[in-house]
């Protein structure tokens, strides 16, 4: 019995997860990381040190399928088992299982990425989409898995393309064109994410939407007493915000240049 079949009750497994391509892979990639550790893997950042290597694909170029195919074919001379994600699978599939890997996940399945790899640790079927409706239906669903890392966090507006280029093998890859619902997009937190729990409003001590409000007033040259009043904010967080505007307010002055 392998490793990997000992720990599959507690799935006390350790996946490595890399990652290729544009702005949108790379937040593909962020969703897949969190799908998995959902799922009570344990992520690392060794390949050395992985059970499980998961690596999100870009076919943007035929230089870089080649790179990806390289890429896995090192990974399985590590003995890793390995999980194919993103645009190659989607857009190149017999060439990938052609490649013997262990389980495949498409652009639009990002966020049950947990599920396929919990499927394939227990040899059952992957959990492909298969009918437009459900695709529709899963969609924004993408979005509750994706968290900052670090200061900067790709967010996505819609996926796929409206374009029929015979040149261009993206809307193989991403399929025709599917929006995020506006509201998801919006209402979708803000944050740094610097530990876990934090938010850039717990921060603040103030939400978004009212700080919006507090500044709005303050370029109209309210008076502090006025803005806490008419928006019932403490006159003591008007103060703190005047003093984060004091304090900043090299930022959007130019550098000086030596003469």
């Amino acid at each position: 019995m392998n490793d990997i079949n000992k720990n599959m009750d507690n799935l006390n497994l350790k996946v490595y997860i890399e990652g290729y391509g544009c702005t949108l892979n790379s937040a593909d990639t962020n969703i897949i990381k969190n799908s998995i550790a959902f799922k009570d893997f344990t992520i690392v950042d060794d390949l050395n040190d992985a059970d499980i290597v998961v690596i999100n694909t870009c076919i943007v170029r035929l230089e870089t399928e080649h790179k990806m195919i390289s890429r896995i074919n090192y990974i399985k001379s590590l003995n890793k088992k390995i999980v194919v994600a993103g645009c190659m699978p989607k857009a190149l599939r017999e060439k990938v299982e052609k490649l013997n890997v262990g389980a495949l996940i498409m652009p639009i399945e990002a966020h049950l990425a947990g599920d396929v790899l919990c499927s394939y640790i227990k040899n059952e079927n992957g959990c492909a989409l298969n009918t437009k409706k459900e695709i529709n239906a899963n969609l924004d669903s993408k979005l509750d898995y994706l968290h900052p890392n670090g200061l900067i966090m790709p967010l996505p507006i819609s996926e796929g393309c409206i374009g029929k280029c015979s040149f261009c093998i993206v809307k193989v890859a991403r399929g025709r064109l599917l929006s995020y619902s506006r509201d998801k997009i919006i209402k979708k937190a803000p944050s740094a994410g610097l530990w876990k729990g934090q938010t850039d409003e717990k921060e603040l001590g103030i939400t978004y939407e009212l700080l919006d409000k507090v500044l709005l007033a303050i370029e109209q040259n309210k008076e502090k007493e006025d803005i806490s009043k008419e928006l019932t904010v403490p006159i003591e967080k008007i103060e703190e915000i005047l003093n984060r505007i004091e304090l900043n307010k090299h930022k959007s002055k130019p550098i000086p240049i030596p003469k």
